[in-house]
């Protein structure tokens, strides 16, 4: 295997690092600090993936760097692609914004430990942490499809790339920002109470159908209208009503006068 192939395999996989565990670290932060209250659990399991993301980072830079000597060995030209430059300049917002998510970000998330992340309700705080949730989505997937969309060599400008980048971000920040508005308004569920309530009324559903196929069962033995004899003995079984097999067998003599009454009229 060339060296180029492992400088590839390289780039990939601090790419696929670091993309990965951003788009993990934001849906645990939605789900986990947004809409429920900051448990520990959830500041370690973002400390962890902020780690993976940085070395995913890290891993980028030396394998990009590397290529990018390479082929400019290869090809002074290679310089030229104006592409190249845009995808530099959007890694490194990436990395300052990297910077803010340790030194920002996960320190407002462990002085929430107990609450929900946006309980404060403070314009300046919620807009500040979105817009670095927006950076960091937006700027891992932009390098990506940068970096598949090969057919755009030296054929897109630097500006015209940023313009769109800028213009992505500022529309995943104004979405960001409503969701983090309606979820810091949005009352807080007590699983616990949830967790309790739920056995209940399945229990009480359960215990109505019961009671109903006993009443059904039940009509069938008084009026006669159901099998009789040993047959009928066998459907009460198997529906796990056994008191009713010896009621049905019973010698009409036997049964209740209401119970005679009703297979008279049956009859």
């Amino acid at each position: 295997m060339s060296l180029l192939s492992i400088l590839k395999i390289m780039h990939l996989s601090g790419l696929v690092m670091g993309l990965g565990g951003a788009v993990l670290a934001d849906f645990l932060i939605l789900f986990q600090a947004v809409l429920r209250p900051v448990r520990q659990q959830t500041i370690e399991l973002a400390h962890g993936l902020a780690r993976i993301v940085f070395a995913g980072l890290g891993l980028l830079w030396i394998s990009g760097a590397a290529l990018v000597y390479i082929r400019f060995s290869a090809d002074p030209h290679f310089i030229m692609n104006e592409k190249l430059w845009a995808k530099v300049i959007i890694v490194s917002i990436l990395t300052i914004n990297g910077i803010a998510v340790h030194r920002i970000a996960l320190n407002h998330l462990a002085r929430r430990s107990g609450a929900k992340l946006f309980d404060t309700g403070r314009p300046i705080e919620m807009a500040g942490l979105t817009l670095v949730a927006a950076l960091s989505s937006v700027s891992w997937f932009v390098p990506f499809v940068l970096g598949v969309a090969t057919e755009l060599n030296f054929k897109v400008k630097v500006l015209e790339v940023l313009g769109v980048y800028a213009a992505t971000v500022l529309a995943t920040w104004c979405m960001v920002f409503a969701a983090a508005r309606l979820a810091s308004t949005r009352p807080v569920v007590d699983q616990a109470a949830l967790d309790l309530e739920l056995p209940h009324a399945v229990l009480r559903h359960r215990l109505e159908k019961l009671v109903a196929s006993f009443a059904t069962e039940v009509r069938h033995v008084d009026l006669g209208h159901g099998i009789g004899g040993e047959q009928s003995q066998y459907a009460a079984l198997d529906h796990g009503l056994k008191p009713l097999a010896g009621l049905q067998n019973r010698p009409g003599t036997l049964r209740p006068a209401h119970v005679q009454n009703g297979v008279r009229q049956a009859a």
